[in-house]
């Protein structure tokens, strides 16, 4: 009997040492992966200050397309407070209607390892108004299909743009309406533009002049550079104007005549 009782309480003492010992091990691997973790968040946390205080808005979605992670500039450029910020919701929730399909086009490519970049898109902010912005799209490593969008607003460029290209193809257009053959060169000659009437005029079409041709094609002899040198010598304040003056011209067939 006293052989029984001692072999239950030493199987009893045998089985607390083990699941003690399993314990231990846990708690070190345990211990271990706290400080693995705390010098990992060691490590980024220069990383977190750098999203922190970007200017451009930083948004990590998951690969459901669900906002899991914004900066301070994402919540700026999109109108939002920290806490108005719709995390879990879509970030299609955040596009313009008409430019949601075109951003699910470039999701699908998530998968295929296509993370494209200066992509426009429309949003609408927090009050209704729209916005275009300039994004693109990276992985984050450590993350299964998260995805980083970094992007910056480019109303105003994008405004800009487009009136300059209404003013130059307005521009443009009175150049080539004209019934006189306008061409400009560069400071080396060569030919920048060429309207329509110097294209009949000359008998060179506008590619083939264009960044192609020296403006000595255009006279014969050294007539551009009697042209240069009545220029100069009517400079004032580094700028030449020269009057109407009669001269000769030679078209693309050899052919010379007045002008």
């Amino acid at each position: 009997s006293f052989c029984e009782v001692l072999a239950d309480a030493t199987a009893i003492a045998l089985r607390n040492a083990r699941i003690l010992q399993t314990l231990r091990a846990e708690t070190q691997r345990d211990s271990y992966a706290r400080a693995e973790a705390e010098k990992r968040a060691a490590a980024l946390k220069r990383y977190a200050d750098v999203f922190e205080s970007a200017a451009d808005g930083l948004v990590a979605i998951d690969e459901r397309a669900r906002l899991l992670y914004a900066n301070p500039g994402a919540y700026t450029l999109l109108g939002y407070a920290i806490q108005d910020f719709p995390f879990g919701s879509t970030v299609y929730s955040l596009v313009a209607r008409q430019d949601r399909a075109r951003l699910r086009a470039l999701a699908s490519g998530f998968d295929r390892g296509e993370f494209p970049r200066n992509v426009d898109l429309r949003i609408r902010r927090k009050a209704d108004q729209f916005a275009t912005i300039s994004c693109s799209f990276s992985s984050l490593h450590g993350e299964d299909g998260a995805v980083l969008l970094s992007f910056r607003d480019v109303t105003e460029a994008r405004k800009l743009e487009a009136e300059l290209v209404h003013t130059r193809n307005f521009l443009q257009s009175l150049i080539d309406a004209s019934v006189d053959a306008i061409v400009a060169a560069d400071m080396r000659g060569m030919i920048i533009l060429f309207n329509e009437r110097a294209q009949r005029l000359y008998g060179y079409r506008a590619d083939e002049a264009i960044q192609k041709l020296n403006v000595k094609a255009l006279y014969p002899g050294t007539g551009a550079r009697e042209v240069g040198r009545m220029l100069r010598s009517r400079a004032v304040g580094g700028v030449g104007r020269l009057e109407p003056v009669r001269m000769e011209a030679i078209d693309s067939a050899g052919n010379i005549f007045p002008i």
